[in-house]
């Protein structure tokens, strides 16, 4: 299935995008720019779409292998035949900040994009990372670096006015097109002032990424074992979690997951971590044990507030954590884990007390 037809949240990841898009004033209508193997797939999507939405189109961009496609460059490029102002989304990002409240600072600063503070455990190689001025003008942009120690991630949702729609043309004359819009950024902010917009909610890039942390050819089964943690009958509280978590396509991601400020979704991904112990090759199991230790040593992580989360949530994670730290050999049970990090001095001072 596509990735933009996923359900994430109980419709289309690509639906929710459209939702976003239609609530805001003055936006006239919805391009979605598409290989053609996929096209068939968005076109029957587009039909079932609900009533009260922005116009949508389905827009074949001519290419029909990895080798000939246009890259998102070209494709924006392809798609951009309007005198208007553009914004641009990315159909694998899931967010819950306030897009009208993005697009309405843009308007008065472009070309803008949005960014998000960059959390723990994040792999830099998987985003372009930002260094803005304070009044946000960028000042760095480097697109997927190896390491970086800048502060801010870019989301690719990007907004372009008018007359910023000169730079796609100028950028051709110089570059090839079939790249990634970070490419495309990190050129533009030697050209022209770019605006980065932070936004603070939840977001993440659901993209493929390589399962380099598992066995070889263990990443179909690793699919299947996220997808099964889903439970239509499962508990109230685990639902929305486990339904989010269906998307993920490597440790990595769960990894990241255990940061999350939501404490349902950090309980779901180190449960997951904790089935997946032989999938893992050793670098694999390295990585994700100590990505399992960092949360009972990490004080900030285990205080983060959730909505309808009582206040026994960091315990529950920490918990989880824990057993999930015994199914990888770390302990014969989560008791002996607990006795195991407080002996290392690992273990922080609140889950001391309750343990």
């Amino acid at each position: 299935m596509p990735l933009p037809l996923l359900d994430l949240d109980e419709e289309p990841l690509l639906t929710r995008l459209v939702k976003l898009l239609s609530g805001i004033a003055g936006l006239q209508h919805v391009v979605v720019v598409t290989n053609e193997a996929i096209k068939p797939a968005l076109e029957a999507w587009r039909q079932g779409l609900p009533s009260g939405m922005k116009p949508v189109r389905v827009v074949g961009d001519g290419t029909h292998s990895p080798q000939d496609r246009k890259g998102a460059v070209g494709d924006l490029i392809f798609a951009a035949d309007t005198p208007d102002d553009v914004a641009v989304l990315a159909s694998d990002n899931w967010f819950t900040y306030d897009l009208s409240e993005f697009i309405f600072r843009a308007r008065s600063k472009s070309p803008a994009l949005v960014v998000t503070p960059r959390r723990p455990n994040w792999q830099t190689s998987r985003y372009g990372m930002v260094g803005a001025a304070p009044d946000g003008r960028i000042v760095e942009f480097v697109e997927k670096p190896a390491s970086s120690l800048l502060g801010h991630v870019a989301t690719c949702v990007y907004y372009f006015g008018k007359a910023d729609l000169r730079w796609l043309d100028a950028f051709a004359r110089e570059h090839t097109t079939a790249c990634s819009m970070g490419t495309f950024t990190s050129w533009l902010v030697g050209k022209t002032a770019v605006y980065a917009h932070e936004m603070t909610a939840t977001w993440y890039d659901i993209g493929e990424v390589p399962g380099k942390l598992l066995i070889d050819g263990a990443l179909a089964r690793f699919k299947q074992v996220v997808r099964s943690i889903y439970d239509p009958r499962g508990p109230k509280w685990e639902r929305p979690a486990a339904r989010l978590l269906q998307w993920v396509t490597s440790p990595e991601d769960l990894l990241e997951f255990l940061h999350d400020p939501d404490a349902d979704r950090r309980i779901i991904a180190a449960r997951i971590l904790g089935t997946v112990g032989h999938l893992l090759n050793a670098e694999g199991r390295s990585v994700v044990t100590e990505g399992l230790l960092q949360v009972l040593d990490d004080g900030g992580a285990n205080s983060y507030e959730s909505g309808g989360a009582d206040e026994n949530a960091p315990i529950y994670v920490a918990a989880t954590a824990a057993e999930s730290l015994a199914a990888l050999g770390y302990g014969v049970n989560a008791h002996e884990v607990f006795a195991r990090v407080r002996q290392a001095g690992r273990i922080v001072e609140e889950l001391t007390n309750k343990y």
